[in-house]
């Protein structure tokens, strides 16, 4: 009865449009947090002195970069993977590549696969347990982007 009444109509209306509204502010939100963190790290990359934290500072700023900017997120990565290797510094050499194949995620996931795996390599051998279960979780996704969804189950659980 209520159903098609023209007031039960206007509070729908009112309602999805409140919802519209508060899920466009915490949208907003999210993407000034995003650039107050972007800007945090381009501030510490200025000021560290000690490789490996710059390494690690690389890879979360390529991380959050991602999206937005994805050629500097991989020069940033290389970055990383460079310094790593001139350090012997595996986690980071681990964390460059997974954050550099994001890089190819859209346009050659054979690509991005080869790359995470090798990561998965490093981290493994390393007993990098925190880093495996980061790779893991972009093996994951990469799975079920390209339709093996078994796959990406499995490496899902092994992320956890």
């Amino acid at each position: 009865m209520l159903k098609n009444h023209p007031l039960t109509t206007h509070l729908r209306t009112v309602a999805t449009l409140l919802i519209y509204s508060v899920l466009g502010l915490l949208c907003n939100l999210d993407t000034q947090a995003q650039s107050q963190k972007i800007d945090s790290l381009r501030a510490q990359l200025e000021e560290v002195s000690s490789d490996t934290a710059k390494i690690d500072i690389l890879t979360e700023l390529a991380l959050f970069l991602g999206s937005n900017s994805m050629e500097e997120a991989k020069i940033l990565s290389e970055e990383a993977i460079e310094l790593s290797l001139k350090n012997k510094y595996p986690k980071g050499h681990a964390r460059g590549l997974q954050m550099f194949s994001a890089y190819y995620a859209n346009t050659n996931p054979k690509k991005e696969d080869s790359l995470l795996k090798e990561a998965l390599s490093i981290a493994e051998k390393n007993k990098l347990i925190g880093v495996q279960g980061k790779i893991y979780n972009s093996i994951a996704i990469n799975a079920e982007r390209t339709g093996r969804n078994g796959e990406a189950i499995l490496s899902y659980q092994k992320a956890l």
